[in-house]
């Protein structure tokens, strides 16, 4: 079941010049929302409208339900465009966020113009069989009672939450990509946890390699510089290759490479966009 407009917490940035290009929609990644692109936000709405949303079970947006597929998110993203009247506009997905853009690519074609991947692959990146399906659930469930609201009444809270989630990370990096705090001083998870589990291995199970091949539009992938952090293998990377498909690796970037390189990324996705498709 999709979605509604009003479950959705969503922003259409206005260009600021007159144009009539279409509207860039950028899609965040796993445990994250759509304040990751705060930055490039006003350098990519400066010649087209832009629209960023909170994923299902992200941000400020509702989590229902056990279904985070590539099919379920794309389904969401469908129903807010017709909300706002959308018939055609660019993707930009970042890690998980790509893969339900080339879903919504493969099955909403006529509604995609062209297609920007960042830092991830296609291919299937995990299995998921009964017995799989029936743990990622237990855990998504014992997640949910554990976890049971994303806010927190102050710091020591939210520290406590998220060292049980990245047990071993440094908690203020957790801090500046995981949460956020709210203007009454209390802290909010970017994120469900029980939601983590489930778009993990719902998405990451499906193999959209077939689905990428056959789009007739054309494909930007930008990929980190650092394999050590990178989301895409060397494997998933050759088998994404194709004619309409260009590879771009961004140096002195990581797995988030709008954050890590942001000149790099604009001028990158920019001329992409300029392009003639032709």
């Amino acid at each position: 079941m999709r979605l509604t407009s009003d479950q959705m917490h969503y922003h259409l940035y206005q260009a600021k010049l007159e144009t009539e290009a279409p509207p860039l929609v950028l899609l965040h990644g796993l445990d994250s929302a759509a304040a990751t692109f705060d930055n490039v936000i006003s350098d990519l709405s400066a010649d087209r409208d832009v629209l960023v949303y909170d994923q299902r079970g992200h941000g400020q947006s509702e989590a229902i339900g056990f279904d985070y597929s590539n099919q379920a998110m794309a389904d969401d993203l469908k129903g807010l465009l017709e909300h706002l009247q959308i018939d055609k506009a660019d993707l930009l997905g970042h890690s998980l966020g790509a893969r339900v853009a080339v879903k919504f690519a493969a099955v909403y074609p006529e509604t995609v113009g062209k297609l920007i991947i960042e830092d991830m692959e296609t291919r299937m990146r995990c299995q998921l069989d009964n017995s799989a399906h029936r743990q990622m659930l237990v855990e998504a469930e014992r997640r949910q009672a554990m976890f049971a609201s994303p806010f927190y009444e102050n710091y020591d809270q939210i520290v406590n939450a998220l060292s049980r989630l990245y047990p071993g990370e440094a908690i203020e990096s957790l801090i500046d990509r995981r949460a956020r705090q709210l203007s009454d001083g209390r802290y909010q998870l970017l994120f469900r946890p029980h939601v983590q589990i489930l778009f993990a291995q719902q998405s990451n199970s499906e193999d959209l390699n077939e689905s990428l091949a056959e789009l007739e539009i054309p494909v930007l992938v930008l990929l980190a510089a650092d394999p050590n952090v990178s989301a895409a293998t060397p494997q998933g990377v050759e088998e994404m290759r194709a004619e309409h498909v260009i590879i771009d690796v961004v140096p002195a970037s990581g797995h988030t490479i709008h954050r890590s390189n942001e000149s790099a990324f604009l001028k990158l996705v920019k001329r992409f966009l300029a392009e003639s498709s032709e």
